[in-house]
């Protein structure tokens, strides 16, 4: 079975965005990349809590605690 498809919500010049980029990438956990500053409708639900990582049915908002960030996504070894 594979996991969940996991999407960063981001736009640019965000300065948490970039470091939850980098986490995930420093991680090698794959994701989508979506930026928000193209769509009105997802600039309106996330443009307060960028970074959003969507996981599933899930949704984790800024600020995120990076020590139990990979426990909730639940792809800690």
């Amino acid at each position: 079975m594979t996991a969940p498809l996991l999407i960063l919500y981001v736009t640019d010049g965000c300065h948490l965005c970039d470091t939850m980029e980098d986490f995930l990438k420093a991680h090698e956990i794959a994701f989508h990349y979506v930026d928000i500053a193209s769509n009105d409708a997802l600039t309106e639900e996330f443009g307060w809590v960028i970074p959003v990582l969507k996981y599933g049915d899930h949704c984790l908002t800024a600020p995120h605690n990076y020590d139990t960030l990979l426990d909730q996504l639940n792809l800690k070894g």
